[in-house]
């Protein structure tokens, strides 16, 4: 996991409508790393978080469906938690609708963090675009208007390259004489 000094800065890349709010997309996917905070374990990543609260489950009724979760914390080591770590919130952040345009492009699917207002106010101020539609943002990244262009400028040179093989072999041909006549 690389430490966090060592990562792109967090930036919004893009708006997109989310239900009656908005989701934001950054500039690339959190890493998030965890700490040991009383009871529970904080991930972090820029202004991001994510709380994992202790709550005894009994039988069934376990967190993550039972999944065990290996989580990479600040010291460099991992963490394996089962059946009791919940999905948390945190006094000052609030709930924020996030991913990043390469998770997008495999699955389109959204994911919450927390995030801390003033700095989740500051990064969505920062992004001056406009705010996409939830299903043309889809659109926009698989359908991704650079592959467009590349594909339009792949055919363009192929087409070039035709012709001047064409008009060469005319060329060529013109030089040819005919055969000789017994």
């Amino acid at each position: 996991m690389p430490d966090s000094t060592t990562l792109a800065p967090l930036s919004v890349v893009a708006v997109v409508q989310f239900n009656d709010g908005e989701a934001l997309v950054l500039n690339r996917p959190l890493q998030l790393t965890y700490e040991r905070v009383g009871n529970d374990y904080i991930g972090s990543d820029g202004p991001f978080r994510d709380a994992l609260v202790f709550s005894r489950g009994s039988g069934r009724f376990v967190a993550f469906a039972g999944r065990e979760l290996t989580i990479p914390m600040k010291d460099g080591t991992t963490k394996k938690l089962k059946d009791h770590w919940w999905s948390g919130s945190m006094d000052g952040y609030r709930q924020c609708i996030r991913s990043d345009v390469q998770s997008l492009k495999r699955c389109y699917v959204f994911s919450n963090a927390l995030c801390e207002e003033a700095a989740l106010a500051a990064m969505r101020s920062a992004y001056e675009g406009c705010v996409f539609p939830y299903w043309d943002y889809e659109k926009a990244i698989k359908d991704s208007v650079l592959d467009v262009m590349a594909q339009s400028a792949r055919a363009a040179v192929q087409s070039v390259i035709d012709k001047a093989a064409a008009r060469h072999l005319a060329a060529m041909a013109s030089t040819w004489s005919t055969p000789c006549q017994p």
